[in-house]
């Protein structure tokens, strides 16, 4: 009836909602098992009414949740919501399981329930994003775009933190991140994902990449993956399956300083590639892995390393075995040891790669 107070609970006041009143806890801290949480309370009377003893004037409630879980980022690239400073100008990215920032500039929610479980902080040019003390930071199934026109990061720190195992969507992750020369994936799990297309379209500044790391067993669509990655000079696919992708198209086009890939049992070309590998620049013989000391096409065709073309559509790849030193020939005119005829009367000389005679 009229026996009503007013109660804060961490100077947070409560809500009234017909007989009951909530309390905004987004502001309070998370604990982890065993931890305890420091709440102070207080209670208002209203002036006009004179205290009773022994009378109940309100029950407060706390409701704890029984189990702690790990809190989700929100989709694609739609975390980043500073109103102030284009994500073009970020240098820096690191990830935090619950240490704040001691101060920043911006501040923003960035969790999938909008509750402030995880949230970013922007400090100049270098933004952390916290997570609620649970050890991870689990990323969106939809993942696509996370980190895309980030051009001026340079560095991802402590990325063990975010959780990827839950991610299927992962194209254009990293697209357009251009100012990165190396990028650690080691912590990366791709288990589930299905579409990589385009993500690491337009990592010029990448000059190495360890992708062995990445599970790319369920991925369908490769397109563009690594499409104007244009200062990889190798590309390590040993442990890159591509035994469920469809669509590969574009894969390799425009990493003009490819010349070495290797390839496992378990790559192979599927669909309509129809990307140029290696032009402008030819492989050498010096970095072509192969048996035969040849590299093939799609099509069956094979090419000695001097006779790739540098223009073509056709996909150029090598198998992982080392290919043997080419044979060099005896020192200046001891090459020639015929026995039963002077080597004045030889009238014509051939050279070629393989010969069965008929008689000597």
């Amino acid at each position: 009836g009229e026996k009503k107070i007013a109660i804060a609970f961490n100077k947070s006041w409560a809500t009234a909602a017909g007989e009951t009143a909530t309390v905004d806890v987004s502001g309070f801290k998370s604990i982890g098992a065993g931890d305890s949480l420091s709440i102070s309370y207080d209670a208002v009377i209203p002036a006009a009414k004179t205290p009773e003893t022994d009378v109940t004037a309100a029950t407060a409630t706390f409701i704890i949740k029984g189990e702690a879980y790990i809190a989700t980022m929100v989709p694609g690239e739609t975390w980043y919501k500073s109103t102030s400073l284009d994500k073009t100008a970020i240098t820096k990215i690191s990830f935090s399981d619950s240490t704040e920032p001691a101060s920043s500039d911006e501040v923003w929610k960035a969790d999938s329930l909008n509750e402030g479980e995880i949230k970013c902080y922007r400090n100049g040019t270098e933004l952390t994003i916290v997570g609620n003390g649970m050890g991870k930071i689990k990323a969106n199934p939809d993942s696509s775009n996370m980190f895309s026109g980030f051009t001026a990061l340079n560095s991802i720190e402590n990325m063990g933190v975010l959780d990827t195992t839950s991610v299927t969507d992962m194209s254009s992750m990293f697209e357009n991140c251009s100012s990165f020369t190396s990028l650690n994936l080691s912590t990366i799990g791709t288990s589930n994902a299905v579409n990589t297309n385009a993500m690491f379209k337009g990592c010029s500044g990448l000059t190495s990449l360890d992708v062995t790391v990445l599970n790319t067993a369920n991925v369908s669509t490769m397109d563009e993956m690594f499409n104007g990655c244009s200062n990889l000079a190798e590309l390590d696919f040993s442990d890159f399956s591509t035994e469920s992708a469809t669509s590969m198209t574009n894969m390799l086009s425009g990493c003009v300083r490819l010349k070495k890939l290797k390839l496992g049992a378990a790559f192979s070309f599927n669909g309509a590639m129809g990307q140029r590998l290696t032009s402008p620049d030819a492989p050498s013989a010096s970095y072509i892995d192969g048996a035969d000391g040849r590299w093939h096409t799609v099509s069956g065709k094979s090419y000695a390393p001097a006779d790739i073309p540098n223009n073509t559509s056709d996909i150029y790849y090598a198998s992982s075995t080392v290919l043997p030193a080419s044979p060099t020939m005896a020192a200046n005119e001891t090459w020639f040891k015929g026995t039963s005829d002077d080597r004045t009367n030889l009238t014509k000389i051939v050279f070629t790669k393989e010969y069965t005679p008929t008689g000597n």
